[in-house]
């Protein structure tokens, strides 16, 4: 690899020094696949240049040892960063393009009830919240409870989301107390601004109004619930009830609560709507330079696998990693598969000599146990209903013997995908007999240790250095 680390692509292509052939790597008698994934394609910096660096991976037949490829969907999202309900998705930000809608500064009212007279029934005692990410800053004026059609006492509280800092709350005494505006009773609060911290990134505030009462909750089932995101402003999240708890699976009557608020900084908001054309040509124009880069890197170097029918995202990952374990299976001849991030350092002789002699039924790693689910933010977690997930090995590295990739790729079109492919595996792999090795010599935070297999989160030239110190003192940290 040449000094720069960086491929005519823009990709971090191979951590492998010039020196450092895949016949070295692979002289020990075990058939092994390593499965690379590099940026995601939307971050791809298309700017970058610099010779790219050579792998020397051309001359193994495919029935021996694989070399390292790097996994790229080849599909990409049309849709700019800027212009997506998050980076980590290809959902685009419908903000409407009215310039009259965004320019209004009336109170807009986050949910609305239409029935709200039907009959009633209890639920179980709880809290009831709506959560909610802000696009664009808003301000919250009132906080408000769905007519509850009794005397009993909620509190309705404004929080953080992921801090669970609490911003506000108020109390209604019964059904007269408040201003009742479509089926929601409301009351005033101190008008708090709830910003959008990037509007090109959509890092914005991560909200939740939640309902509290020590007696059951009413709801009400016929009751249709109808939530105002103020043309994009907001992008509702589903309802959910909590219950000792727990999460349970959430249904529109789940919302109990509400918020009016209004547009902040509107000539921000339509100077950024009026300006989606351009952006647009600029990702397209990108695009295809990025793919020529691709196709160039394809050519001269072969360390690149472009896999079909998978859209190159970050939610998308759990997908990418099947489709990449079947490539691995229909191309290759392996005992064992490893995948691993561009932006680890990764000593593999010390893993080969860790996985010499491991069943076919591995999975070596470094694991997480107890982890909290965040319901909030890039790892937000909305299909699997627990508070922590089953034991999975971090993505800094991880290695599964033949049979649990047979199992994977065997079953990858009906396996449930979940919001990251190391808590994915986790799940799946909680539904089979598997043998665990946790690894402490796996790092799955930036660590830098003589002995270490693996230690992500290091920049190119970083990883160039510590191989070099490596190949000089065995020791990758230093050599003084």
């Amino acid at each position: 690899m040449t000094s720069s680390g960086k491929a005519s692509t823009g990709y971090r292509v191979a951590t492998i020094p010039e020196s450092f052939s895949c016949s070295q790597i692979f002289s020990m008698p075990i058939k092994f696949s390593l499965l690379c994934y590099p940026l995601e394609r939307t971050l791809i910096d298309v700017k970058s240049s610099g010779k790219p660096g050579e792998v020397l991976c051309k001359q193994m037949p495919r029935s021996q040892a694989g070399c390292p490829k790097f996994f790229v969907g080849q599909e990409r999202c049309d849709i700019p960063p800027q212009d997506r309900e998050d980076v980590f998705s290809c959902v685009a930000w419908n903000v409407t393009s009215d310039s009259s809608e965004i320019s209004k500064k009336s109170e807009k009212y986050a949910v609305s009830v239409v029935n709200e007279a039907s009959k009633r029934r209890p639920n179980k005692k709880g809290v009831y919240h709506i959560a909610f990410t802000v696009h664009h800053g808003i301000v919250i004026r009132k906080l408000g409870i769905i007519h509850p059609g009794s005397s009993q006492a909620f509190v309705v509280s404004l929080f953080e989301a992921q801090t669970q800092t609490k911003i506000a709350e108020v109390l209604f005494n019964g059904s007269s107390d408040g201003r009742l505006v479509n089926g929601v009773l409301y009351k005033p609060i101190e008008e708090y601004l709830l910003p959008a911290v990037n509007i090109e990134l959509k890092l914005g505030f991560d909200g939740a109004i939640t309902a509290e009462s020590d007696d059951p909750l009413p709801l009400s089932p016929s009751s249709v619930i109808i939530k105002d995101s103020g043309g994009g402003l907001i992008r509702f999240h589903e309802a959910a009830a909590v219950s000792s708890g727990h999460y349970r699976d959430s249904t529109a009557e789940s919302c109990l609560c509400s918020f009016a608020y209004r547009l902040h900084d509107s000539e921000k908001l339509q100077k950024f709507v009026e300006q989606e054309a351009v952006r647009s040509d600029e990702w397209r124009e990108a695009g295809e330079r990025e793919q020529r880069r691709i196709d160039h890197e394809m050519a001269s170097y072969d360390d690149i696998i472009l896999l079909p029918n998978t859209m190159d995202v970050y939610r998308n990952i759990p997908h990418k990693l099947l489709h990449a374990l079947q490539w691995a299976e229909e191309n290759t001849r392996v005992n064992f598969v490893a995948k691993t991030d561009d932006d680890c350092f990764l000593n593999l002789f010390h893993l080969l000599e860790v996985v010499e002699g491991q069943s076919d039924r591995i999975w070596l790693g470094r694991f997480r146990h107890n982890w909290a689910l965040d319901r909030y933010g890039k790892w937000a977690e909305p299909s699997y209903h627990s508070l922590t997930y089953p034991p999975f090995a971090c993505g800094s590295l991880y290695v599964i013997g033949k049979s649990i990739v047979d199992w994977l790729v065997e079953g990858m079109d009906t396996l449930r995908l979940y919001q990251g492919e190391d808590v994915s595996m986790g799940i799946w792999m909680a539904a089979i007999q598997v043998e665990i090795e946790d690894h402490r010599k796996i790092e799955c935070e930036q660590v830098c240790n003589s002995d270490m297999i693996a230690s992500p989160n290091w920049s190119l030239d970083e990883i160039q250095s510590m191989w070099q110190n490596w190949q000089q003192c065995a020791d990758p940290c230093s050599c003084s």
